[in-house]
């Protein structure tokens, strides 16, 4: 049987049995935090850690399985970030990923439109109103892309992806793409999930 010391406002009190320290337990005294000492024990230690038994085992969160459409996603049942698939609707995203993917879109269109201006412009013997409507019609679903980029720059910055839409207003759109890219997200976790900065 050890004699347990404990701290009690800022002294050491004790020695006590091991009944009365699971009484001191009992009553509040002695608090998971609070720091005890035995016989053979190198230093003074927080209660909880050195008999966890003492306070009871804490029963695990409920199992949440991941959802399919977080692929690429680590908040389903963990606070662990993983920063969102190109094509998923759900997470955030920071300013820098936003601006790279950005970028690289537009470098893809460029690419794709220059690529198909000089093959349709060859094909079709220099007809500029056909080789402008088929490119447009090509770059359409390239441009649906940003879609799942910006709704996830929208929820770092705890909005609606439905956001989104106001950016087809003339104008607007220019105003709400300087915001996503310039404005600081949602210090820490929001409702649409951990803070991409590992914050709080």
């Amino acid at each position: 049987m050890a004699n347990w010391h404990y701290e009690q406002n800022g002294q050491a009190a004790g020695p006590v049995s091991d009944d009365e320290l699971h009484r001191l337990v009992a009553v509040g005294t002695v608090s998971p935090t609070t720091r005890i000492w035995a016989e053979g024990m190198g230093d003074w230690q927080q209660a909880g850690m050195a008999l966890p038994a003492l306070f009871g085992a804490v029963a695990p969160p409920p199992y949440a399985p991941r959802s399919s459409s977080m692929i690429g996603y680590g908040y389903a049942g963990s606070e662990h970030y993983q920063t969102p698939g190109l094509f998923s609707m759900q997470g955030r995203i920071r300013r820098t990923t936003y601006g790279l993917r950005i970028l690289a879109f537009m470098g893809v269109f460029m690419f794709v439109a220059m690529f198909l201006a000089v093959l349709l412009g060859v094909l079709s013997g220099g007809d500029e109103d056909m080789i402008g409507g088929i490119v447009m019609l090509a770059l359409f679903p390239l441009g649906l892309l940003t879609i799942p980029t910006s709704v996830q720059r929208l929820h770092d910055l705890n909005q609606s992806g439905w956001v989104y839409l106001v950016g087809l207003v003339p104008l607007v759109g220019w105003l709400l793409g300087i915001y996503m890219l310039f404005f600081e997200g949602t210090p820490g976790p929001n409702q649409y999930g951990p803070d991409p900065k590992g914050r709080g």
